[in-house]
């Protein structure tokens, strides 16, 4: 019977007596150091003016949605009688939802206004000019 065990421990002792890894010297160390050390450093910076990016977009889009949403709640009244007759043209019944209709267009064009906001400033044409 073989043991198992002993065969392991010698293939492992071979293996680390024939490892031999080849050592560069300490310049060579410290200059791929420093090429991974700098190159960390071109990733933060990176990061940090996506970062930078992002906030400025999200501020243009908060602006934006908050602009559009007040011009429609001002026009409320001509959003809602326009609707309103619409859908009484469709059936009269239907008039009576009119407020709640009026303020889901409300809030779809807001949140749709602010979304394409976002994504426009997000462009490199305007965040050139941004900046």
């Amino acid at each position: 019977m073989i043991d198992n065990q002993n065969l392991g421990k010698d293939q492992l002792r071979e293996i680390f007596t024939r490892f031999n890894p080849r050592m560069t010297g300490e310049a060579d160390f410290i200059a791929r150091l420093e090429s991974k050390l700098s190159a960390i450093e071109e990733v933060k910076e990176m990061n940090s003016a996506r970062c930078a990016h992002m906030k400025k977009a999200v501020g243009i889009a908060v602006f934006f949605g908050f602009i559009i949403g007040v011009v429609l709640t001002l026009s409320f009244n001509l959003i809602m009688s326009g609707i309103a007759s619409l859908l009484d043209s469709l059936s009269p019944t239907l008039s009576t939802a009119s407020m709640t209709v009026s303020w889901i267009v409300i809030s779809v064009v807001t949140i749709v206004s602010a979304g394409a906001a976002y994504d426009l400033s997000l462009s490199p044409g305007i965040q050139s000019k941004v900046r």
